[in-house]
Parts: C-alpha cells; structure tokens; sequence
C-alpha cells in the first residue's frame, strides 16, 4: 500500500457494535444502525452526515467511495456535495 493514502471506512451496519475498529490496519467507524425501518432512516442518515464531516475535517479527503447503490450510496452522493469532493460509487 501507500503511505500517503488513508483509507477510512465508515459502516451502517457491520461491525453491529458501534464505534472505531481496526481492521488490517484500516480504521473502521461503524454506526451499527440499520435501513431497515423507515423510521431509522433519517437518525441513520443524520448520523452518516455528521460522522463524514468530522472524518472530513479531520482528515481532509479527496473522494468519497461507497459500495452498493441504493441509502448509503445516495449518503455518499449528499456528503460529496456538501464537501465539494468527488463521489464515487462501486
């Protein structure tokens, strides 16, 4: 890998314990929400933002890469253009 490039992940789901693991070497925030319910939603996506932009400020990224389309690619989407930073989606 490159000692220059961070690489965070930031999780809705898994590890269903919330907080920040290590896995091989890459920090992990997991929210341990869940899309399930249509009430969760909207606490799920508030949370999302709010974990992005403290990541951003600390971190000052140049992209944002989100797996799977559907809730949490759609996040990506909105955190990108808030952050003014590039969105991609896999």
């Amino acid at each position: 890998m490159h000692p220059e490039v961070i690489i965070d992940v930031l999780s809705f789901h898994y590890p269903e314990q919330k907080g920040m693991h290590m896995i091989d070497g890459i920090q992990v925030y997991s929210l341990g929400k869940s899309f399930q319910k249509k009430y969760t939603f909207l606490s799920s996506l508030y949370a999302a933002c709010k974990k992005v932009y403290q990541m951003h400020r600390n971190n000052n990224y140049t992209g944002i890469l989100s797996f799977w389309y559907g809730k949490t690619a759609w996040t990506g989407e909105i955190m990108g253009k808030i952050l003014k930073i590039k969105h991609l989606n896999y």
